[in-house]
């Protein structure tokens, strides 16, 4: 089984189009969400991967073995927590309430909190080896993510321990050839990030070259453009994107305007 492990809709963006490609090829393929918070349900490549058979699921729910009572409460509170706080935050959403709700936003701490106990006390190591040995997984895939965050770190250890390779997917285009926008962005940093993995796959040469110059090993950085920007896979998505964002994208008097912003 080849496992593919998402958290944000823009990881889930890139990866998408590698997994519906390698479930066309015949490939073992499955996806587990490592982040609670995100809506699975919502997302439409998820549930389109779904349709063509692909397993989708959130990673705590599907290899969450319980292991006493603690473990039971710790998880079923982390699960209405978090529940609780995409129903505040649709009904403010409703009201036009920015950023959510007051009740949302207490509730999806109180989620957090419940999830990082849980992680701390039994999301390890062993956990993460159980779901490779489960899964009889061949490699283990995800985003360019920090190996601290989530539950990264256990399921690399794992797989080193087993020697499954580990593979590190774009979830973006570097375009910039000026200084770094990100504050913290540092070659220490990134070399941190990036040094984990056996294989970095990367859109283009600029992104090969930052990494390098940062001291990730050359010979383990692919080249391989964006599968998102792909034309079969663009094809694709027109097929299964829905068009009916609201009312007023019927009317073509309307002036309509997409702010794609980064985060703080």
């Amino acid at each position: 089984m080849y496992l593919f492990f998402v958290r944000h809709f823009n990881d889930i963006d890139h990866i998408a189009p590698v997994v519906w490609r390698m479930k066309r090829d015949h490939y073992p393929v499955a996806v587990y969400c490592m982040n609670p918070r995100y809506e699975i349900a919502a997302d439409y490549r998820l549930q389109f991967l779904k349709t063509i058979g692909v397993a989708v699921n959130y990673l705590h729910h599907e290899f969450d073995q319980q292991r006493g009572r603690l473990h039971q409460l710790l998880h079923v509170f982390m699960n209405k927590s978090f529940d609780l706080q995409k129903r505040m935050d649709a009904s403010g959403a409703k009201r036009k309430m920015p950023g959510g709700s007051l009740p949302g936003k207490a509730a999806g701490l109180l989620g957090s909190l419940f999830y990082k106990l849980t992680r701390l006390m039994y999301y390890h190591s062993g956990w993460a080896r159980s779901i490779l040995k489960r899964t009889g997984a061949r490699v283990i895939c995800f985003d360019h993510i920090r190996p601290s965050l989530y539950v990264v770190n256990p399921l690399l250890k794992a797989a080193a321990s087993a020697s499954i390779p580990a593979v590190s997917l774009s979830h973006g285009v570097l375009l910039y050839t000026n200084a770094a926008p990100k504050p913290k962005a540092s070659d220490k940093r990134r070399f941190a990030k990036f040094n984990r993995f056996d294989y970095i796959l990367v859109p283009n040469q600029l992104r090969k070259d930052l990494l390098v110059r940062s001291g990730v090993t050359g010979g383990k950085i692919l080249v391989l453009g964006s599968p998102r920007y792909c034309a079969e896979w663009l094809e694709q998505n027109k097929k299964i994107l829905s068009r009916n964002t609201s009312a007023d994208s019927r009317s073509p008097q309307k002036l309509k305007v997409v702010l794609m912003a980064s985060k703080p």
